[in-house]
């Protein structure tokens, strides 16, 4: 942002401060209408950030982006007054206690002369609709590539590494919490496909499709944006494993897994951002089909990928020493070492590339050196060709 943005910087940081403060009110809430506040409020900085820092479609980006997350908010607004008039709290400690848990007990509502079972379902179905959408998953997933690729590059960072977590968050914090049993509980009454089994549905193909359209991008900003939908689908996936566990193996392992997954997508998706960020800032195009151009600008953010590749590789070999017996971690390990090789040998050709380019300047110096040696050649001996000329012509006369 500090070279990137040029006009109304103060203004500009400004939004950037209050999104950051909207974000630490969402984590420290201990009240469901106070965390629903920050939720929403949230939404306004980041918009303002699309709308006039953005690029030349920010305005429909900026309009897509509030109207799905503040539409897909509006039924989880309603569960939560429910919520706090059939269990007469909003406390959030108390809410996912056994004592206070809605809909559950005497903590009940007599509205249309509907089950419990059913508002437990409704209220279920409003907030993970929310957080979905937050995640995104697929099918609502469609504001987040123009938000992307619109946002300034603070902005991407941001919504990457941070917002987009508030969804995986809000399943952790309040869905999980409040309707542990609803997951197992089916979605229509002989169907045999509960709500765990729906959401990993819903994550497969978030995961599979993401991965896809982010194959058929040429750009590099919405390849990254794909990408972090299908990233982001691990993370309801392993919300759903622990859901659907019959066991503590397989609670651990999805509840960890999911944490795991936002952390390091937080890290990493904003990092690949920053670079986007970089290169367009220097070769004024995201065009991969057109990479040539800005190859050579990536050779000196070189050490940065060494260093992330390391410790990508050492979070890992954490991770098998803290479990020598799984398989999982040794087989994600050789994988990482053979992304690791690769991107050796891509990184050597890059190199070799940025030096043919040297030695192309460097022949290209020598003979517009030559040229003009031979220009300044060619003016000194001038006068004498003048003079010899002009001897000449009076010999003749």
């Amino acid at each position: 942002s500090w070279d990137t943005v040029r006009i109304r910087v103060k203004e500009y940081y400004i939004a950037v401060l209050a999104l950051e403060t909207t974000i630490i009110g969402i984590f420290v809430s201990l009240d469901l209408i106070v965390f629903f506040v920050f939720y929403e409020i949230g939404l306004v900085p980041m918009f303002y950030l699309i709308n006039q820092w953005g690029g030349a479609n920010r305005r429909y980006a900026s309009f897509k982006f509030i109207l799905y997350t503040v539409f897909a908010s509006l039924g989880m607004l309603l569960a939560i007054q429910v919520i706090g008039l059939a269990s007469k709290s909003y406390d959030i400690t108390y809410l996912t206690s056994n004592l206070g848990r809605p809909f559950t007990g005497n903590n009940q509502v007599d509205f249309f002369g509907w089950d419990p079972t059913v508002w437990k379902a409704v209220a279920f179905i409003a907030f993970s609709i929310a957080f979905a959408l937050k995640i995104p998953i697929w099918p609502l997933h469609t504001w987040l590539p123009d938000a992307h690729t619109e946002a300034p590059t603070g902005g991407s960072m941001i919504l990457a590494g941070v917002l987009l977590k508030l969804g995986g968050y809000g399943f952790f914090r309040l869905v999980m919490p409040l309707f542990p049993d609803v997951f197992g509980q089916e979605v229509l009454p002989g169907l045999g496909l509960t709500f765990a089994e729906s959401l990993a549905i819903l994550a497969l193909l978030s995961i599979v499709l993401g991965a896809f359209a982010a194959w058929g991008q040429n750009d590099f900003k919405k390849l990254v944006a794909y990408s972090s939908i299908s990233h982001m689908g691990y993370v309801l996936l392993g919300i759903a494993v622990w859901s659907s566990a019959a066991n503590a193996t397989s609670w651990s392992l999805g509840m960890n897994g999911a944490m795991f997954q936002m952390i390091a997508h937080g890290i990493t998706s904003a990092g690949m951002f920053f670079l986007v960020g970089v290169i367009y800032d220097r070769a004024h195009h995201r065009d991969l089909a057109a990479r040539g151009h800005f190859e050579a600008h990536l050779m000196q953010y070189l050490p940065a990928r060494i260093v992330a590749e390391i410790d990508a590789l050492e979070a890992d070999a954490r991770r098998s020493l803290r479990n020598p017996g799984g398989a999982r971690p040794v087989l994600d390990l050789a994988v990482l070492l053979q992304q690791a090789e690769h991107a050796v040998h891509v990184d050597q050709r890059l190199l070799d590339l940025a030096v043919h380019h040297a030695e192309e300047v460097e022949r290209n110096v020598e003979l517009d050196q030559q040229a003009v040696d031979q220009h300044e050649v060619a003016q000194r001996e001038l006068p004498v060709h003048h003079a010899l000329r002009g001897e000449y012509h009076e010999q003749r006369h």
